[in-house]
């Protein structure tokens, strides 16, 4: 094969792995949209308390945690906190708009799993074990539901994991 040419497989690929993070999108958008009462359910509400405290300090994480248990340290790392704060004040002052940015920032940082886990059960297995692990991911109840109740650190933990054992 000359180089700067892509056969079929490759374009196939491509294809596969562009349908996949479509029907991750879509199937979490129909299940957050089906009861939109998840947005402000579980750990939602104080990431969005938590952005807006980092932004009325001018984009500093705080020490202290004054949300769920005063004077007591922030366990979370911070750059989540701040990509949550810039989302925050990028979509107004409006009380329910950050609550609907989270819930799309998940969505999309979820559906981005399917691109290393489409290499690395590739590279571990075939191109068919490939195709089974990212529709199995894309439809997997547990999964889905996690965007529910906020759980971005480990939708960002998966995705960042899957890419270091890739590499």
């Amino acid at each position: 094969m000359e180089s700067g040419k892509t056969d079929k497989r490759d374009i196939e690929n491509i294809i596969i792995i562009l349908a996949a993070f479509t029907g991750s999108i879509i199937a979490r958008l129909v299940s957050v949209s089906n009861n939109p009462s998840f947005l402000i359910g579980g750990d939602n509400p104080a990431y969005v308390a938590f952005s807006k405290e980092i932004i009325s300090n001018g984009f500093f994480v705080p020490v202290f945690n004054s949300i769920h248990y005063p004077h007591s340290f922030w366990v979370v790392p911070p750059i989540l906190p701040e990509m949550f704060a810039l989302i925050a004040a990028a979509v107004g002052s409006n009380s329910w708009n950050p609550f609907y940015a989270l819930g799309v920032f998940g969505i999309v940082a979820d559906s981005l799993i399917v691109f290393p886990l489409w290499k690395l059960t590739r590279l571990l297995f075939n191109r068919t074990s490939a195709i089974v692990a990212v529709f199995a991911f894309v439809f997997y109840i547990p999964d889905i539901d996690v965007l529910t109740w906020g759980g971005y650190p480990q939708i960002i933990g998966n995705f960042l994991i899957l890419w270091i054992l890739y590499y």
